[in-house]
């Protein structure tokens, strides 16, 4: 079976043929694709004569045979079988447009605003979304203003909502809706706006830091956050740039791998900002110590020195030495030297001091 498919990205009259391949002899088959090009559409409004007349008009231009549509402060359609076509018995406002003709093809929509003469007209103010910035309610500016104002609520001052003074400062968080609202007689004009202003994200601590000896249990770093969730965490460790952190909840954990962890960034729902905070995993390795030793002399005689290594360890203690020996400890190395001064047998420890545990060995002199 020989298919063809597709969606035509150019209009026009395309004459297609098609050929087989392979077998005795080719066969051959033609036909046609007609593709139509979406028809184009240009306004020219008239607005009323009179303040909410409706004799204002929107006259259509295009080419071809169809129907125009059109939506907004009023809606209908009409038969077009000529153009320039005109809507006609039309009030202020605002209206959208488009056309299709014979062959179903429709065209974009276009927009256009009949305005009511002599009537108020706000300009359109910019919705306001940020992060953490205050903003300051402008002066409301327009066409035709008497008394501009703004409302908490939709319809000026018959709408229940309470007035809104220029230069207002909002600061985060905020999340209102206003409407700059003006009226002469019985034209009046309205334009409703919001205003986001989002609290930043941060970090209110950083904790989990700690000492470990090797083989125990050892706690996360948390990070404490506010603001919106979702919410994800930026941190390096041992100065290395990690994968960020996500989380919906808090605390959120960096895991708990050996290092220095440095959270620089939070990130939550709506914005972006900043952190610090600093903590730090150190895993001790256990101490050791060599196997303790043991010899017989003579009282009064100085014992062969007893030196014993030790690892992870900052110091050590002795006991059950005789009077005359002594026990230090320098270098890693706890040493057992000395002339007894007193006979008989005895067992003595080394305990090293400092990391993680203490290890212990025993001999006997």
């Amino acid at each position: 079976t020989a298919t063809i498919f597709g969606t035509p990205t150019a209009s026009g009259t395309f004459n297609y043929t098609v050929t087989t391949t392979g077998g005795c002899p080719p066969a051959t088959t033609t036909g046609t694709i007609t593709v139509v090009a979406l028809p184009v559409i240009t306004l020219t409004p008239t607005d009323p004569t009179v303040c909410n007349g409706t004799n204002g008009s929107i006259s259509v231009s295009g080419s071809g045979t169809g129907t125009i549509f059109w939506s907004g402060t009023a809606s209908g359609s009409q038969v077009v079988a000529v153009f320039p076509s005109v809507i006609s018995g039309l009030s202020s406002g605002n209206y959208n447009v488009y056309f299709v003709n014979s062959t179903t093809c429709q065209s974009a929509t276009v927009s256009t605003t009949l305005n009511n003469p002599g009537a108020p007209i706000i300009n359109s103010i910019s919705n306001v979304t940020n992060c953490g910035t205050n903003y300051t309610l402008p002066a409301i500016t327009g066409t035709n203003l008497i008394a501009p104002q703004y409302y908490t609520l939709p319809g000026g001052p018959l709408g229940g909502g309470a007035t809104v003074a220029v230069g207002t400062v909002y600061a985060a968080p905020t999340n209102i809706t206003l409407y700059a609202y003006d009226q002469n007689g019985v034209c009046n004009s309205q334009q409703s706006f919001t205003i986001v202003i989002n609290a930043l994200p941060t970090v209110t601590s950083v904790t989990g830091g700690a000492v470990y000896c090797t083989g125990n249990l050892v706690s996360p770093i948390n990070v404490t956050v506010t603001g919106t969730p979702n919410w994800s965490v930026a941190y390096t460790l041992n100065g290395v740039a990690q994968a960020p952190i996500s989380s919906a909840t808090s605390p959120i954990s960096l895991g708990n791998a050996p290092g220095t962890y440095v959270v620089t960034n939070i990130t939550d729902a709506n914005c972006t900002n900043t952190a610090s905070g600093t903590q730090t995993i150190t895993i001790t390795p256990l101490n050791t110590i060599a196997t303790g030793t043991s010899q017989t002399v003579c009282i009064n005689s100085a014992i062969t020195a007893i030196s014993l290594a030790t690892t992870g360890a900052t110091g050590a203690t002795f006991s059950g030495l005789p009077a005359g020996v002594t026990g230090s400890w320098a270098g890693n190395v706890a040493t057992i030297s000395g002339t007894p001064t007193a006979s008989g047998t005895f067992n003595y420890t080394v305990t090293t001091t400092g990391g993680c545990p203490p290890a212990t060995t025993t001999g006997t002199i």
